[in-house]
């Protein structure tokens, strides 16, 4: 009237699902060991997401300390300290999203209910927003050479209203600028566009 069956999470045995019945011949082999698949994945899947909102809460504590101690470090000129924060940040936070974002993509291939690729598609869009987030931690660790050329204000403009669109999933951005369409400043179009991005944002 019994049968036991390994549950297995990742490959480690973790404990035995019983299965009891009025009748032996009700008890299926094959449903048992079923079940239990259903169940180590549920659970994997409990301990993927446990883990991701682990991983999730210290990033945001992170951020915060990045930013309290961005402002007494500036006041000394001492970033050095920061800067290596930031790039330890970032590599540990890269390899964990990679495989995050990787299967979100392998799942969402072969998922066929709408509803669930709707799921993975909103995961997908979040590991880039935060892999975005982790690029620009790099590049507050080593700032890049200012690239300057001559920019009108209106392009500068544009191209940070762009840039708020597709961060904020936006088709479009609405702004009367009061510039002269000829007039120009000589600029590292990335740093002034991702300054304006943010004011828009």
């Amino acid at each position: 009237q019994m049968r036991l069956a390994p549950l297995a999470v990742q490959d480690k045995l973790v404990g035995l699902l019983a299965f009891e019945a009025a009748e032996p011949s009700a008890l299926d082999r094959e449903h048992c060991e079923t079940a239990c698949r259903i169940a180590a994945f549920a659970i994997a899947m409990a301990m993927s997401i446990q883990k991701h909102d682990d991983l999730s809460d210290r990033f945001v504590q992170m951020l915060g300390t990045l930013r309290r101690t961005r402002t007494d470090l500036a006041r000394t000129q001492s970033m050095q300290a920061l800067a290596e924060m930031a790039a330890g940040a970032a590599h540990e936070l890269n390899n964990p999203l990679a495989v995050i974002s990787g299967r979100a993509q392998l799942l969402m291939a072969a998922e066929e209910d709408e509803t669930k690729k709707q799921m993975l598609r909103q995961i997908q869009q979040r590991t880039e927003e935060i892999a975005q987030i982790i690029s620009d931690l790099m590049s507050f660790a080593k700032p890049s050479t200012p690239e300057k050329r001559q920019v009108t204000l209106a392009e500068l403009i544009q191209k940070a209203a762009e840039k708020t669109c597709a961060r904020h999933h936006l088709d479009s951005l609405e702004l009367e600028p009061f510039v002269d369409d000829n007039e120009s400043v000589y600029v590292d179009v990335h740093q002034v566009t991702e300054a304006l991005a943010q004011i828009f944002s």
